[in-house]
């Protein structure tokens, strides 16, 4: 039963129209280009680019538009070396990433990518439809607005990260140290779901403090069986289902829930939640 409430809710949900913004993003300006993200919301802007797999320093050198990231010692870097960011997407979904890579042209770099992701909670796995072939040139290595999974979704932290696939340089020899390879304009997008309009259905439902930190309380003209919390994405993250006239919701993280009554007639009500500490 809970599986239909769950299709019947994410079904609401997306047939709304929803507007990407960016999360976090790193487009190394002309001024002052350093590892920090340079867009994205206020709990990204912390974020840094890194490198894996013992590669030379990060430099700033000409990008797409303005300045990218550079760095050397690529060699033997087959599945162990390569680009990596991490970020928060708690409160998020529908996630795509966007992003721009160079190979040198005298010290030509590696060839070979694909994009990987972990969070929390999984390993690193391959993004679908990621694979890259990166040359001397802005538009061959390029991504544009790729769909992340959607393990991806409402994560306190997401790792991304760009990984060689093989030793071959974009000259088709193997990569030596002194071979380049640069990233440019990382965006990973998303649709924020405070924008997901209240989906009340048939019971009039009252809640307060909202936003609420411990203590929700509820109010309803019928009695409640029982009391459903999504997250933002549409898992359901905990069920109540007695005495029912209030919910804990002090050991879940900041965001945004879905609240879900299911009423004793069989009817049910359903309204938005702010979870803030």
């Amino acid at each position: 039963m809970k599986n239909v409430y769950a299709l019947l809710l994410l079904l609401g949900i997306f047939s709304h129209s929803f507007g990407q913004e960016v999360i976090v993003g790193w487009v190394f300006p002309d001024g002052t280009p350093d590892l920090i993200a340079d867009v994205g919301i206020p709990e990204n802007l912390d974020k840094e680019i890194a490198t894996f797999g013992e590669t030379g320093d990060i430099q700033f050198k000409n990008g797409f538009t303005s300045m990218a990231a550079q760095a050397t010692d690529w060699d033997a870097g087959n599945m162990t070396k390569g680009w990596e960011v991490s970020f928060t997407t708690a409160g998020y979904s529908n996630l795509t990433i966007s992003s721009k890579q160079s190979s040198g042209g005298g010290d030509p770099g590696p060839r070979d990518w694909m994009i990987q992701y972990k969070t929390v909670v999984t390993d690193w796995a391959d993004i679908p439809g990621s694979g890259l072939t990166v040359l001397n040139d802005w538009e061959t290595g390029v991504l544009a607005d790729l769909i992340l999974p959607e393990s991806c979704n409402d994560e306190d932290l997401v790792y991304l990260r760009w990984i060689m696939v093989s030793d071959t340089s974009s000259s088709g020899q193997l990569v030596e140290p002194s071979g380049k390879t640069k990233i440019d304009d990382i965006y990973i997008k998303g649709e924020n779901s405070s924008d997901i309009s209240d989906l009340s259905i048939s019971e009039p439902l009252k809640t307060w403090p909202n936003p609420c930190s411990g203590i929700l309380f509820l109010e309803t003209q019928k009695k409640i069986s029982e009391a459903l919390l999504f997250s933002s994405a549409g898992h359901l993250v905990k069920s109540f289902d007695h005495d029912i006239d209030q919910i804990d919701v002090s050991s879940q993280r900041e965001g945004m829930y879905i609240l879900q009554l299911l009423l004793d007639d069989g009817s049910r009500t359903q309204t938005k939640i702010l979870v803030r500490r």
